[in-house]
């Protein structure tokens, strides 16, 4: 069995679940630098060398952790969709943070080798890409619900408003 070591990444902190041999250890950290090199230093003192580090792909907050740990371990960073469907096979119902890094460590744990992809950090151009599209795909998502409530609008004054934030996003879109 593998060593792994599941986070839950939230903007401001991460818990981190390690499970090594038979034992657990379970911890809570900043999600800035000293929070890093604190979670470093308690990897480091497990003395467990071959660690598997897995996260999920929420958001950007996992990025800084996932490159700087790549650096030295294998880290994964799996789709969220395949922790809940592992969650639900569990029959784990309820979500702390705590309670998530232990699942996503009990994956990583239990799946196969061929799920999981081990990270490469994208270049700072794949990252500019990857952000465009995100912003596009969000842009594009709010101008469909712009366009939802200007037909649903009432007053002549709204559905202009509505008309004008939609001409604007659609030009967003061009761009």
């Amino acid at each position: 069995m593998r060593n792994t070591v599941g986070l839950d990444i939230s903007k401001l902190t991460f818990d981190a679940t390690a499970i090594v041999g038979n034992a657990e250890y379970s911890a809570k950290f900043d999600n800035d630098s000293k929070g890093l090199d604190q979670f470093s230093d308690r990897l480091k003192s497990l003395g467990c060398q071959n660690l598997h580090i897995c996260m999920e792909a929420t958001g950007n907050y996992y990025e800084e952790v996932a490159d700087y740990f790549a650096q030295y371990y294998s880290v994964y960073v799996v789709n969220p969709l395949k922790i809940s469907k592992y969650a639900e096979s569990r029959f784990k119902r309820t979500k702390t943070g705590k309670q998530d890094a232990k699942l996503i460590a009990q994956y990583c744990r239990s799946a196969q080798e061929s799920e999981l992809v081990k990270r490469q950090k994208p270049t700072d151009e794949q990252y500019r890409l990857l952000r465009m599209t995100a912003a596009y795909a969000q842009i594009k998502s709010e101008c469909a619900a712009m366009k939802n409530r200007h037909h649903a609008a009432k007053d002549e004054e709204a559905a202009k408003a509505y008309a004008q934030i939609i001409k604007a996003m659609n030009e967003q879109l061009e761009v």
